[in-house]
């Protein structure tokens, strides 16, 4: 059964996106197939696949019968590997336009088309929709107390009467900030009420279209997509 996975953040600047971006790459490469959806008007999932210009349509557009559904996912070239066989798949679509009311029939049409749907929300929200279609809240933070009261807030409100998975992810961690400002990655946890699947020290944004896949710039996020993979 194909799993949904919203990937959200209490504030901006967490580097939600990015690690979005790297995990449809990652568990690609593992060989699922994966379509990660950019639900975030604002968002820039698009850029950090390089893209764009290929998504022309998009979900909005084939549920308005603008366009088949297919015609709104955009292939993502996976080269990290040399056994292109190995290969799983990756699509990137946006949302779009989508009524409340056609999220869930949207959602059964993506669940049999993939393995993963990787949701890149909007930075302090979670549509109420689709917290309702999905099986996993993957929080993205940083260290600090304004991020962990943010991300905490965010994981009550997708929670609320829904049995959601809340998981944990702290990027741009420094070991020299930790010091720094007397924290843990135990503080993250206890504040946010999540279980913690990974960490990430800091790294640039990863851009498939100026920058081109570098082998390197997963290795952070590798821990996580396995996570994810595997349920522990």
């Amino acid at each position: 059964m194909s799993k949904v996975i919203l990937v959200a953040s209490g504030k901006g600047g967490t580097g939600k996106t990015t690690v979005t971006s790297a995990l449809g790459v990652l568990l690609g490469e593992k060989g699922e197939t994966v379509i990660a959806l950019d639900c975030d008007p604002l968002g820039g999932l698009d850029i950090a696949y390089g893209c764009g210009e290929r998504a022309i349509y998009d979900i909005g557009d084939a549920v308005n019968g603008n366009c088949a559904m297919s015609a709104a996912l955009a292939a993502i070239p996976l080269p990290l590997k040399k056994n292109r066989a190995a290969h799983g798949l990756l699509r990137y679509a946006k949302l779009g336009d989508v009524r409340n009311d056609a999220i869930a029939s949207v959602f059964a049409n993506l669940r049999k088309r993939c393995g993963y749907i990787l949701c890149d929300c909007p930075a302090g929200s979670v549509r109420t929709e689709l917290a309702d279609c999905a099986d996993v809240l993957l929080l993205v933070t940083n260290i600090g107390d304004s991020c962990n009261r943010a991300a905490s807030a965010i994981r009550q409100d997708a929670q609320f009467g829904r049995s959601l998975e809340a998981v944990l992810a702290v990027n741009r961690v420094e070991r020299s900030q930790l010091r720094k400002q007397r924290v843990t990655l135990d503080d993250s946890i206890d504040d946010i009420g999540a279980k913690l699947i990974g960490w990430a020290k800091t790294i640039d944004n990863l851009h498939a279209e100026t920058d081109g896949w570098r082998r390197r710039d997963f290795n952070e996020f590798r821990e996580i997509a396995v996570r994810l993979q595997t349920n522990e």
